[in-house]
């Protein structure tokens, strides 16, 4: 099945600067996606560190920067030290990823921040997991590998563990870091399960909409660093939006639910 305009973020196919279809390029095995905000003083380190991982991985791969509109010259930044930058001009961390599987060539996707909050040097360890058998690894950032200061208390204590619950509550499933933006996925698998949302909750949709495929998750523990520059985080609002989200999907399940049932007992 070939994925739709919708499922890969209703964005047209990249053309070439004459306004053609490009040609075939050479195959990459791992395409690391970097969803950028204003983040011009970690995107360089995110890249490199990115570079370094995939190297010391005996990857082959490709560094695509999505910058989100972007006002602090991060995409310059980006471009500067070897990403390729593509534009997503509606706002929002769910969209940036959905553009930036639609560039994408691997057939493994990395997804972190740009903010060099995670070192990416870490990422074969998430690729090789897939490479195991792994739908979706999602690296954990457990308490015994977070630097000083990277996460404020609220989020560690009440935030983080909070959207675990809801998440668990939808699925059935206890995910130990759930709002972890340090993954790793096959494409093909993602692109299939129809996530939709804009914002932050997309980390808690596609958590659910993989467990509901059937889609094997794993977890491993990264470190975790302080981010350079400001959160983009807005712990009420996104917190909101998670909670219908979820709210919504876990209502649909039970629909689905019992039309399944219904048909087959009849």
């Amino acid at each position: 099945r070939v994925a739709t305009r919708e499922e890969l973020g209703g964005m047209p196919a990249p053309l070439s600067d004459n306004g053609s279809s490009p040609e075939p390029r050479a195959p990459v095995h791992v395409s690391v996606v970097l969803p950028c905000l204003d983040e011009a003083g970690g995107v360089a380190t995110a890249v490199q560190e990115a570079m370094q991982g995939l190297r010391s991985a005996g990857l082959n791969g490709q560094i695509i920067v999505v910058d989100n509109g972007s006002t602090d010259g991060s995409a310059a930044v980006a471009a500067a030290v070897g990403a390729t930058v593509v534009t997503e001009p509606r706002r929002g961390y769910g969209m940036a990823i959905r553009r930036g599987l639609q560039t994408a060539r691997g057939d493994v996707i990395v997804l972190a921040d740009a903010d060099s909050s995670y070192d990416l040097r870490q990422l074969g360890a998430l690729v090789h997991r897939v490479e195991q058998g792994a739908d979706v690894v999602v690296g954990t950032r457990s308490c015994d590998r977070l630097e000083v200061g990277a996460m404020p208390w609220l989020h560690r204590r009440v935030g983080i563990p909070g959207l675990n619950l809801l998440l668990a509550i939808s699925t059935g499933r206890w995910f130990r870091d759930s709002q972890s933006g340090f993954r790793a996925f096959k494409r093909e698998r993602l692109i299939h399960l129809g996530c939709t949302s804009a914002g932050m909750e997309y980390a808690s949709e596609m958590l659910l909409m993989a467990h509901r495929a059937g889609l094997r998750i794993e977890e491993v523990p990264v470190r975790y660093r302080r981010r350079k520059g400001a959160s983009k985080l807005h712990p009420v609002g996104d917190g909101l939006r998670h909670c219908r989200l979820l709210f919504r999907l876990a209502v649909d399940g039970r629909q689905v639910t019992r039309r399944t049932r219904y048909r087959s007992s009849s």
